[in-house]
């Protein structure tokens, strides 16, 4: 049971920062691209949306509202960028 509680903690920690660090990425180096992109934007939220409700139902405060914070700016730098 500890070491399946230690893979799912670490493969979840690992998406996360895999997640934060593929949009840094790509906004530095082909922002054109990504602000364009619908289809980013829309799998960004939906990973989110995942993520927020996985805070929710399963994890303590601090993570939860760390992601809520996470989705509230994605969900405002879109409105932002549609808005241009």
């Amino acid at each position: 049971m500890w070491k399946a509680w230690v893979g799912f903690n670490g493969s979840h920690s690992l998406g996360a920062l895999f997640f934060g660090l593929m949009n840094i990425f790509l906004v530095v180096s082909y922002f054109p691209i990504y602000s364009e992109s619908w289809l980013i934007h829309v799998i960004n939220l939906l990973t989110l949306g995942f993520y927020f409700f996985l805070g929710k139902v399963y994890w303590f405060r601090i993570p939860f509202r760390g992601i809520a914070i996470s989705t509230f700016c994605f969900i405002l730098a879109w409105v932002l960028l549609l808005l241009k």
